[in-house]
């Protein structure tokens, strides 16, 4: 251990080292009367392996721990956060069941959260959120929409192929993060680009490259974006 790192193996005497899998610092327990008292490196990765690892497992040899608690999830997109919670407020929720927002907007995340023994309950009132979020839902659960958007395409066998002017390569990092089926993406600087413009350099592109799909992300412009994706019949336009 380096010399600069020694203090962080001081622990109080009577306590119980509490080991580190991914860091240097270690942890440690002590009791005080009646309370288990834990202590970690403040790092959240750190923390969260210690805690599944190390604490987790010592607390279940000491006390019976209720199961973890039921969390659905949804996500939206362009619709505000009170627009959704005026429609899903009538909804009748189950014993200790809280519905959440997580809003990002345009984004809104939706949380159905409440004890294991309500997860049928859960369940059978999930569909009614659904129906409340309608055309604006964009997908369910944790994955992500990167990793949905992945799957799809290699669902489909289709390659993609991105021209970005204002995400300045942000869906390309974030879709080959993904693992997502890329050909020749490329960052090009801001220009004067009308939506016409877009969709037949998205058209061009996706031959050229011989891909399923070309996206092509003009720059911004008096509050206003156009976006172009070409497929294997004719270029989609949104602006």
């Amino acid at each position: 251990m380096a010399e600069s790192n020694r203090k962080q193996a001081e622990i109080p005497a009577s306590a119980e080292m509490i080991n580190n899998p991914v860091g240097t610092a270690c942890g440690f327990a002590i009791q005080l009367n009646r309370c288990l008292m834990f202590f970690t490196p403040g790092v959240p990765s750190e923390f969260k392996v210690m805690v599944e690892q190390e604490i987790l497992p010592r607390l279940r040899q000491r006390f019976t721990l209720p199961d973890p608690p039921v969390c659905l999830r949804m996500t939206t997109f362009g619709r505000s956060e009170s627009e959704l919670a005026q429609s899903l407020n009538p909804l009748t929720l189950p014993p200790g069941v809280v519905m959440g927002y997580r809003s990002s907007m345009p984004i809104i995340e939706l949380k159905l959260t409440g004890p294991a023994d309500q997860r049928d309950a859960m369940l059978a009132l999930w569909p009614e959120v659904r129906k409340v979020a309608g055309d604006s839902l964009i997908f369910e659960g944790t994955e992500g929409l990167p990793a949905q958007i992945a799957r799809c395409l290699q669902e489909r066998q289709l390659s993609l192929t991105l021209s970005e002017q204002f995400t300045g390569g942000l869906l390309a990092l974030q879709l080959s993060r993904a693992g997502a089926p890329l050909l020749a993406s490329e960052v090009v600087p801001a220009q004067e680009e009308t939506l016409a413009q877009a969709a037949r350099w998205a058209a061009e592109r996706r031959i050229n490259h011989f891909a399923g799909l070309a996206l092509a992300v003009s720059g911004q412009e008096n509050d206003h974006l156009n976006v172009a994706l070409a497929t294997r019949t004719a270029p989609s336009r949104c602006g």
